[in-house]
C-alpha cells in the first residue's frame, strides 16, 4: 500500500497529481487517500461531485477522517482487491460498478492518544529519514475564525509529557533520528504543560522544531526551549494589523506576539511568520504593514498568502455581515476580492526586506527551511538558498542562461558543502521509476 496525506495539498488538482504518479511507479500497490482537506470537500460538496473526484483520483480506499487509524489498521490487513465489502467507519471503498460507496456513516472513535505514539523501535533505521515527525496533541485549543482544524478534527486533546518520554526512548533507541518537527497545532499551549515537555526534552539529545503562539511565552520558558534543543519555530501570526487580529479571534495583539518574537530571536531560535491577505474585513493598507513589523523584530522567513475561503469555518457564519460570496480560492467580500490578495501578494514580494519570503509551493514553507537547517546549514546559508531560488522562480530562461548564472553556481557551491542524505522513500522511488 501507499498512503497519500491531503492536509497540505490546497489544490485538489494535485490530489490528482500524486495519486497518478504513484499509480504509475507502483501499479499493483494498493493506493489509500486520507486528511484533512478529502474530510473538508466530504462535508463541502456535493455527494455527486464528491463521487466525480474520488473516480478521477482512482485510489482504493478514501478514509474521511481526522484520525485514520482504526480503518487503515483494518484496510492493512486486506489485500487491495479485498476492501470492497469491508464495513469501516467513514471510508469509501470501490463498489464493483466503477463507482465508490462510503461503507458506513458512523464517525470513527480512535484509540485514547496516549496509545497511539509511535513505536519507533518496530522500524528499520535505514528506512527513516534522520528528521521525523511527532505529536503530543490533536486538533487546535483555539478557534481561530479563519481556521477549520476544530471543525474537522474535534476536541482538542493532548497526551501526557509521560507518553512523550517513551517515544523519544523508542526514538533514541531506533537510533536514525536527530531532529523533531513537532506537529501539534499549539505546542506552547497551555504552558505549564509545555514547560514539562521541554524538561522531557532536556534530557534527550534532539534538535526540534514546532509551530509557536509567541503571546504565550516569557523568556524564562523560550531559555528552556532553546536549552531542550528548539532552533526554530512555525508562528502563525496571520497579520500585523491589531483590528484584522480580533477578526480573527486570534489570542494576539501585535505588542504581544512581538514580545515572544523579541524573546525567541534572544536566545537564538530561529522564527518563520504565516501572513493572510485578504480575510474578510482586509484593506491594501494592512498588507504594508508587515515588511515594517518583520523589519522591526528582525524575522528571518515569512510566507504571505491570499485567504483561502473555507466553508466549514467559522467566518462562514458571517458571509452576509462581510458580504462574501464564493469559496475556497474564488471569493469577494466587501473590501477585496481573490484577485486584489493576489496582487498585494506580489506588491509585498517585491517590496526590500531582510525576510525571505518561503513560497507555499517552492519550499512547503516551514518545512524546506527545516530540511536544510537540520541538514547542517546555517540560517543566513539557508536564508541565500531561498533567496536565490525565488530570484529565478517563475523567470523564462533556458538551460544553457541558467548555467551561466553567476549566482546559482555559487548556490551549487553552498549546497555541496554539506553532505545531505536523500530520504529513503525518495531514493526507493528513484530506483523503481528509474529517473529522478
Amino acid at each position: 500500500y501507499v498512503l497519500i496525506s491531503t492536509s497540505f495539498l490546497a489544490e485538489v488538482s494535485r490530489i490528482h497529481d500524486v495519486c497518478t504518479r504513484v499509480r504509475a511507479l507502483w501499479p499493483n500497490a494498493g493506493i489509500v487517500v486520507g486528511g484533512l482537506v478529502l474530510v473538508e470537500l466530504h462535508r463541502s460538496v456535493h455527494r455527486l461531485a464528491m463521487q466525480h473526484m474520488l473516480r478521477a483520483w482512482n485510489a482504493d480506499a478514501y478514509v474521511i477522517s481526522a484520525l485514520g487509524e482504526v480503518p487503515l489498521l483494518e484496510i492493512l490487513r486486506h489485500e487491495p482487491g479485498e476492501l470492497a465489502g469491508l464495513e469501516l467507519p467513514s471510508t469509501w471503498t470501490r463498489d464493483g460498478a466503477g463507482g465508490y460507496r462510503l461503507s458506513t456513516e458512523d464517525a470513527e472513535v480512535g484509540p485514547p492518544i496516549d496509545e497511539t505514539f509511535v513505536r519507533w523501535t518496530r522500524l528499520d533505521p535505514r528506512s527513516l529519514y534522520h528528521t521525523v515527525n511527532l505529536r503530543t496533541a490533536r486538533s487546535c485549543a483555539f478557534k481561530c475564525s479563519f481556521c477549520t482544524f476544530v471543525a474537522l478534527q474535534g476536541a482538542h486533546e493532548m497526551n501526557r509529557p509521560e507518553t512523550l518520554r517513551m517515544e523519544l526512548e523508542e526514538l533514541r533507541k531506533n537510533g536514525a533520528a536527530r531532529s523533531i518537527i513537532f506537529t501539534d497545532d499549539t505546542f506552547n499551549v497551555p504552558m505549564p504543560r509545555f514547560k514539562e515537555l521541554c524538561r522531557v526534552l532536556l534530557d534527550f539529545d534532539f534538535e526540534w522544531y514546532s509551530f509557536c503562539r509567541p503571546q504565550h511565552l516569557d523568556e524564562d520558558t523560550v531559555r528552556l526551549m532553546a536549552d531542550s534543543g528548539c532552533r526554530a519555530v512555525f508562528i502563525g501570526l496571520e497579520s500585523a494589523d491589531d483590528g484584522m487580529l480580533k477578526r480573527m479571534a486570534k489570542s494576539a495583539t501585535c505588542k504581544t506576539a512581538a514580545r515572544g518574537i523579541g524573546w525567541l530571536k534572544k536566545h537564538g531560535i530561529t522564527c518563520h511568520v504565516n501572513f493572510i491577505i485578504g480575510f474578510p474585513g482586509d484593506v491594501a493598507a494592512n498588507t504594508r504593514k508587515i515588511v515594517p513589523f518583520m523589519e522591526d523584530l528582525g524575522v528571518d522567513f515569512f510566507c504571505a498568502s491570499p485567504w483561502y475561503s473555507s466553508p466549514t469555518a467559522p467566518i462562514s457564519k458571517q458571509a452576509e455581515e462581510y458580504g462574501l460570496e464564493g469559496r475556497f480560492w474564488r471569493w469577494k467580500h466587501d473590501t477585496m476580492d481573490i484577485q486584489r490578495a493576489c496582487e498585494l501578494e506580489i506588491e509585498l514580494l517585491e517590496t526590500p526586506k531582510h525576510a525571505v519570503f518561503s513560497s507555499e509551493i517552492a519550499q512547503s514553507t516551514f518545512w524546506g527551511e527545516i530540511l536544510l537547517l537540520s541538514n547542517g546549514f546555517t540560517v543566513d546559508e539557508t536564508r541565500r538558498i531561498a533567496g536565490t531560488y525565488n530570484r529565478f522562480a517563475g523567470r523564462n530562461l533556458a538551460p544553457e542562461d541558467l548555467e551561466r548564472e553567476p549566482a546559482l553556481r555559487e548556490l551549487r557551491d553552498l549546497l555541496a558543502t554539506r553532505d545531505v542524505p536523500v530520504p529513503p522513500s525518495a531514493a526507493t522511488a528513484y530506483r523503481v521509476g528509474g529517473a529522478s
